[in-house]
């Protein structure tokens, strides 16, 4: 942890109410402006004139140490209770790579003590205990900027030197939701520091151990969202780029942030006994990336070849993806955004046959994987032609009816497909039944029933239907008998249909007995039946049961159709 020391004894100051409701008061400006936009603010650190710097204390000190760029606070450090003898810059303006830049250093104090230089969003302090020796020394940051984004890295670009022993440098980010406080933390070079109550404290945020810290019991009321602790030793004297990801904390990976801070330190910034002076850490440049790609694409369970799941394509707004041998179907994409913030959106059109997937990054940012799918047949029939007569097809039908026998060579058709579609042919005799499938790629199979109707007699009139009770109206219908085989008769209902239902579809009782005594023919069968029908086949199979006379050329006939237990 950054440790200041400062090396001028005075007498000891009492704290009051007064100085904690003044560090308080700190810590919640330190957290007071809002990031513009998902960016941190400055973050070329040319925004404005740099401003004083004026280190923290719990004793309200206002005395100016060099200047720092708004919107941070440079580790600058003052003299003992307030004096500034022995006061240290450790941070400055540096020419950057197009306007400032901000450099640090860990610089010597006074008797072997060291000054860590670093700089952050929140507020830097320090503490020791100063006499005939110095004790209980840390510091650190609390606080942080108002902030409620999901970046995914840190980007900035840096140059770093060293004067003698090389001691890793720092960089330390941090999001998070509620927040900490700390009892009994000095928070002034003192011979007598005095204990105020911490906000935000780094090491309490980051769920870091007190063990060696000066402070009390801590309120843990935070939820630790994404972080960043990284080290470097290299000594680049060019500007170098370097974008560190954010760790998301799984648990929390969903809560939204309220707060972040972000820490550079020229030296081991949570090790204060690794401090080494003339270590310099340029920094300059500093924004949030946030992804705007997919981690992972699968189309039916497989990834695409030209897919890319990195940043690589990163700055593309535009990424076509073909995959013309694949059909698109509901459900067939799975996607995930790498970003924590980020969203997919799917949509296709079915013209173009193209599915876009939108990504739309934590910053607002879009990038669009348009993904071209193959033209996929239809699976339907465009003509159907039954003994030498064309059969006029509607859409969403499969049921069609004629009159005639079944040959070999009485049905002919052609598919909307072409060479793409396969069919499948069948006939059931028992059931005079000729049934067509359709298959081709990417569609739906349709199947198509042609019902050989026998010829009958047709007996035309008004039926009468009633269920549960009540009498539904019904249009004027038309019954077919045929003539009898073997004392046997088929009676044939086309066209039935119900109140609110629409059509249901074809009756067809078969074998009914056929008897006739003194001029009258009586009719009698129970049996199941499938409506021949669209509507009619969801029906399932249905008990029915006909009773019927035919006298002086007239027909009076009942049906009753148990429905799900219903008559």
């Amino acid at each position: 942890m950054p440790v200041h020391t400062l090396c001028l004894a005075q007498p000891p100051l009492t704290q009051n109410k007064t100085m904690k409701k003044q560090l308080l008061t700190l810590a919640l400006l330190a957290v007071a402006g809002t990031a513009g936009a998902q960016q941190l603010p400055n973050g070329s650190f040319d925004e404005g004139n740099w401003v004083d710097c004026v280190p923290w204390t719990s004793r309200g000190n206002t005395t100016a140490q060099g200047t720092q760029p708004p919107s941070w606070t440079i580790s600058n450090v003052m003299g003992s209770e307030g004096e500034t003898l022995y006061a240290t810059k450790v941070g400055e303006r540096i020419e950057g790579r197009q306007g400032n830049a901000v450099q640090v250093e860990n610089k010597d104090v006074a008797l072997g003590q060291k000054a860590p230089g670093y700089f952050t969003l929140g507020t830097t302090w320090s503490t020791a205990k100063i006499g005939w020796g110095i004790s209980a020394k840390d510091g650190g940051t609390f606080g942080g900027l108002d902030f409620a984004y999901k970046p995914d890295a840190l980007k900035f670009y840096y140059k770093r030197s060293c004067r003698g022993t090389n001691t890793r440098s720092s960089v330390v980010a941090y999001l998070w939701k509620g927040s900490t406080s700390q009892e009994g933390v000095p928070g002034v070079n003192a011979s007598n520091p005095d204990a105020v109550t911490m906000e935000d404290r780094d090491i309490n945020v980051l769920n870091m151990s007190t063990e060696g810290h000066q402070g009390g019991e801590v309120t843990y009321d935070q939820k630790l969202i994404a972080k960043i602790v990284a080290y470097t030793t290299e000594q680049p004297t060019e500007w170098t780029e370097w974008t560190i990801p954010f760790e998301y904390v799984s648990e929390n990976s969903k809560v939204t942030p309220e707060k972040i801070n972000v820490i550079f330190a020229a030296s081991d910034y949570f090790n204060s006994t690794n401090v080494t002076t003339g270590v310099k850490l340029c920094i300059d440049d500093v924004s949030l990336v946030y992804y705007k790609h997919l981690k992972s694409l699968t189309i039916g369970g497989t990834t695409p070849s030209t897919f890319v799941g990195d940043d690589t394509q990163n700055n593309t707004n535009e990424v076509n993806i073909d995959a013309s041998d694949k059909y698109y179907k509901k459900g067939c994409i799975s996607a995930t955004a790498a970003g924590a913030g980020a969203k997919v959106k799917e949509s296709y059109n079915s013209s173009t046959h193209v599915c876009t997937l939108k990504v739309t990054a934590g910053d607002g940012e879009m990038k669009n994987y348009n993904i071209q799918f193959g033209i996929p047949g239809t699976g339907k029939l465009s003509s159907l032609t039954v003994n030498g007569t064309a059969v006029e097809l509607a859409d969403k039908k499969s049921y069609y009816v004629v009159t005639g026998d079944y040959t070999a060579n009485s049905v002919s058709y052609v598919t909307e497909d072409g060479d793409k579609a396969t069919t499948a042919e069948s006939y059931d005799a028992d059931k005079r039944i000729f049934t067509i499938k359709v298959s081709a790629p990417g569609a739906v199979d349709h199947t198509y029933y042609v019902k050989f109707a026998k010829a009958t007699t047709d007996y035309k009139g008004k039926m009468s239907i009633a269920m549960n009770g009540g009498w539904l109206s019904a249009a004027t219908s038309t019954v077919g008998i045929t003539a009898p085989v073997d004392g046997k008769a088929d009676f044939q209902l086309l066209g039935f249909e119900l109140q609110g239902m629409g059509l249901i579809g074809d009756i067809f009782v078969t074998d009914v007995p056929y008897t006739e005594k003194n001029g009258v023919v009586n009719l009698y069968k129970e049996q199941t039946i499938t409506i021949f029908g669209d509507n009619g086949a969801s029906f399932g199979p249905l008990p029915v049961v006909l009773k019927g006379t035919l006298k002086d050329g007239k027909l009076t006939a009942n049906i009753g159709i148990t429905w799900m237990e219903m008559p």
